[in-house]
């Protein structure tokens, strides 16, 4: 990897929170990171990135207890305006958002910020690199976690609660899923009903990451004004990211991810990253911290 973002300055944002999943865990996952330098460390290896806003849930998820779905999905949606926001005034500032979490419902705030930060109601595509397909809506999740809603939510069709796109902004059919391997009934049906392109785990190792990829990307960019790539690190197999509340047995090889995504941050139509599910009370030794970092700087530089 040769080439890193020049003038293209990371914005990182966090996304410390853990109401949005039944084990009410995954902001410490975005303190940690935050207090252990990674920005320092992409300036050391050529990539331009500060800290341009830190989102805290609130109330702290940790004192939860056995918080009512309805009441924890709305501290996600205050969560998800906060992040949203960040995401605007990073972009407006001249930087890529660059959101990390945290569980995975801090992901809608970043896709509403992304919506909002477009000029007009302009469309754009989503690679998602995840183990779940998050598609559920509310009537079908069997937990009511809005960590499983993020999909369903960003394409319009979740919780009204939640701050989303405008309604065509992320269309279904530009939506390309990459890792899949744990889908609950009602999203496989959200999945037929909105043309959602989805690889699995198994598929994309057969094919190649690489070939996966590629694939997902001409989705995301097919008459869409630009893309945006999320990692659920729960993607990658549990071996080598053991750093992650719901893990998934057989998944993908976090050496050929990388190699997949090297310089996709570079695209012109690209428009911002997050990456998600980073629990660090499971990681080992360190791995998970170290392999966020190592995501970074694989999608920044070729």
């Amino acid at each position: 990897m040769t080439s890193a973002t020049g003038a293209r300055q990371l914005g990182l944002i966090g996304s410390a929170i853990g109401w949005g999943s039944s084990r009410r865990i995954g902001a410490a996952g975005a303190r940690l990171l935050y207090r252990n330098g990674l920005a320092g460390r992409l300036n050391a290896a050529g990539i331009a990135a500060e800290w341009r806003a830190f989102v805290e849930e609130s109330p702290d998820s940790g004192d939860a207890g056995d918080a009512a779905p309805d009441v924890a999905l709305g501290h996600v949606a205050d969560h998800c305006m906060r992040v949203a926001g960040a995401v605007v005034a990073t972009v407006a500032d001249g930087y890529v958002p660059v959101t990390l979490g945290g569980d995975n419902s801090g992901s809608i705030g970043h896709y509403a910020g992304l919506a909002a930060a477009l000029p007009g109601v302009r469309p754009f595509g989503v690679i998602w690199i995840d183990a779940h397909p998050d598609a559920n809506s509310w009537d079908s999740s069997p937990s009511k976690c809005a960590h499983g809603m993020v999909v369903s939510t960003i394409t319009g069709h979740g919780p009204d609660v939640l701050p989303r796109p405008a309604a065509g902004t992320i269309p279904p059919a530009a939506v390309a899923m990459v890792g899949i391997r744990s889908v609950d009934p009602g999203e496989q049906r959200f999945i037929a009903a909105h043309d959602l392109h989805v690889t699995t785990a198994m598929e994309a190792q057969a094919q190649g990451l690489a070939t996966a990829i590629a694939r997902a990307l001409q989705i995301a960019t097919t008459d869409t004004a630009g893309f945006g790539l999320s990692i659920d690190l729960d993607a990658i197999d549990p071996g080598q990211a053991p750093g992650v509340a719901f893990p998934e047995a057989d998944g993908l090889d976090a050496d050929a991810l990388c190699e997949a995504l090297a310089g996709i941050g570079l695209h012109p139509g690209f428009l911002g990253l997050e990456v998600s599910e980073f629990a660090p009370e499971f990681d080992v030794d360190g791995q998970t911290e170290l392999l966020v970092e190592r995501l970074i700087r694989s999608v920044f530089t070729r």
